[in-house]
């Protein structure tokens, strides 16, 4: 039963548009589309873009109505062709496509395309359209755990809505803004003890690995290496090594000489 309304509304939507000239079709594209109609309006837009392949706006209009029908992969890849190209449009028109992609990938949670697309919009839209995105940056960086970015993109989207949009509608959003920065500055507390903790943690290692290589370089080298000797003790190792250091004229325990008490036997023996 739905896919029949569906195809008799295309059917009607076609058979309305036969005959008009193109700039009468664009022209019910348009009143289609600012009517919420984006079925039909897309339904248009898509004979046109049959024609004109390569006309950006066209493919734009396509895809803001895929983002409105929450067809959010359609419009990604639709408004993902045509923003590289549209830098000398108006920037407010330049804004509203920004933002139709920032949310498509936002809501398809790739969180990083669609920060850098809000990114964008900040720097073409009116002030009173920048909360908007300074919230949803602020989600996408506090689902990568960014908290102090989180944090600052609450308190920018707080300080917008609280200027140009404190209105009866926004009182809970703004509530749970002022929720959403506590519980990033909890957060950004957590990080920095952390990271001291770390930096404590790395210093009492350095001071260890330092301690150890003192000590290593002042420990007695004994892998064959000379060890100084004691003032006042012969330098051999044995008892024979220090008498051949002392020479031939060494004492006896008599007061003598070996050499001279050999001589003395022998002139007596002579002598005699």
């Amino acid at each position: 039963m739905a896919m029949a309304l569906v195809l008799a509304g295309v059917n009607n939507t076609v058979a309305q548009t036969e005959g008009m000239s193109e700039d009468e079709l664009f022209g019910r594209a348009m009143e289609y589309f600012n009517s919420s109609k984006y079925h039909e309006a897309l339904i248009i837009f898509q004979k046109f873009d049959k024609k004109y392949a390569l006309n950006n706006r066209i493919h734009a209009y396509m895809g803001l109505c895929h983002y409105y029908e929450w067809n959010y992969e359609q419009a990604c890849k639709l408004l993902d062709e045509v923003i590289p190209n549209i830098g000398g449009y108006a920037p407010h028109e330049r804004s509203i496509y920004y933002y139709a992609a920032a949310e498509s990938h936002f809501n398809l949670q790739q969180y990083e395309q669609a920060d850098t697309l809000y990114q964008m919009m900040l720097g073409v839209c009116y002030n009173t359209e920048k909360a908007d995105a300074y919230y949803r940056i602020g989600f996408c960086n506090m689902f990568a755990e960014k908290w102090k970015a989180a944090k600052d993109n609450f308190e920018q989207a707080l300080e917008h809505y609280e200027r140009y949009r404190n209105t009866p509608d926004l009182q809970a959003r703004i509530a749970q803004l002022r929720k959403m920065i506590s519980g990033c500055e909890k957060q950004v507390e957590i990080e920095v003890r952390q990271e001291r903790q770390q930096q404590i943690e790395q210093l009492m290692r350095l001071l260890l690995k330092l301690t150890k290589k003192n000590k290593t370089n002042r420990a007695p080298e004994l892998n064959g290496q000379h060890i100084e000797q004691p003032q006042g003790q012969p330098v051999g190792n044995t008892a024979t090594e220090g008498t051949e250091n002392i020479g031939p004229a060494a004492e006896t325990p008599s007061g003598q000489s070996e050499t001279g008490s050999h001589d003395a036997d022998e002139e007596t023996h002579h002598g005699n």
